[in-house]
């Protein structure tokens, strides 16, 4: 999504003409409507200010860029189109020359992003739709995910909750493809803090997690009744625990290691 974003910022500078020290080739290049073209190949058409152009207008870049919308002391500035743009094409409302407010990015690869910009970067409520079928729909600060948002992906796996910088972070559930399910905390991606996480077979972890594995206290839950009671490392049953039987009775209880019962 990073290099995405790369794409998205468009600066207006050296986009401006000023038509006082160039050749108006029609009409009113100064103050009114006329057409104008660069000697690097670039062409505008439409209404003029002081000079520059403002109101509503048209421009052709020699790169294959074409802008038609409004113009603000010769930058994009209100509500335009730009087509052309690195294959794709952008609908929607500029500030000072940069995508602001509200508009709908095509990419080149088929993605589509419609909702809040700022400084030319996904920012505010929106919906991103990758090429590979993915969908985000929530709130975005500084072109990434950040807020509260659902992530659906193209198997079928969804991310219910909280993101920070790209990545989920905070409270959330995220169900996999498989049916598994998990709710609790984020931090950085991974499972972290306390979370319970249910597997399709049936058993259950409820505890602390770090760095995506158990880690700290927890209790696993096998399909028939039965659980361990204690202290995780590495994903795996180390320190004190204790093991019951699934009518409540404690079959072992003492230290265990890598899952292995070592003694009491």
């Amino acid at each position: 999504m990073k290099k995405m974003i790369l794409f998205f910022i468009i600066l207006c500078a050296g986009f401006a003409l000023n038509a006082q020290a160039e050749e108006c080739i029609e009409g009113d290049c100064k103050n009114g409507t006329g057409t104008y073209s660069t000697d690097t190949g670039a062409l505008y058409s439409g209404e003029w200010k002081s000079g520059l152009q403002h109101g509503q207008g048209t421009m052709t870049y020699p790169d294959g860029r074409k802008y038609t919308g409004q113009w603000k002391s010769g930058k994009w500035h209100g509500q335009g189109v730009m087509t052309g743009f690195n294959g794709g094409e952008y609908n929607g409302e500029w500030e000072n020359g940069v995508m602001s407010g509200k508009g709908i990015m095509i990419y080149a690869d088929g993605s589509r992003y419609e909702g809040k910009w700022q400084n030319g970067l996904w920012h505010g409520r929106g919906t991103l739709v990758l090429a590979n079928g993915a969908m985000y729909s929530g709130t975005f600060q500084n072109g990434m995910k950040d807020g509260q948002g659902v992530m659906t992906y193209s198997d079928g796996a969804k991310y219910d909750g909280e993101w920070k910088d790209d990545k989920r972070n905070g409270q959330g559930t995220a169900t996999e493809a498989d049916g598994s399910r998990y709710t609790g905390g984020w931090k950085d991606g991974k499972r972290s803090g306390r979370g319970t996480m249910i597997w399709a077979n049936g058993i259950k972890y409820e505890g602390d997690w770090k760095d995506g594995k158990r880690d700290g206290l927890g209790t696993l839950t096998w399909a028939d009744g039965s659980r361990y009671a204690g202290e995780w490392k590495d994903d795996r049953q180390n320190g004190h625990g204790i093991l019951y039987r699934s009518n409540g009775f404690i079959r072992k209880k003492g230290k265990w290691k890598d899952d292995e019962y070592i003694g009491k």
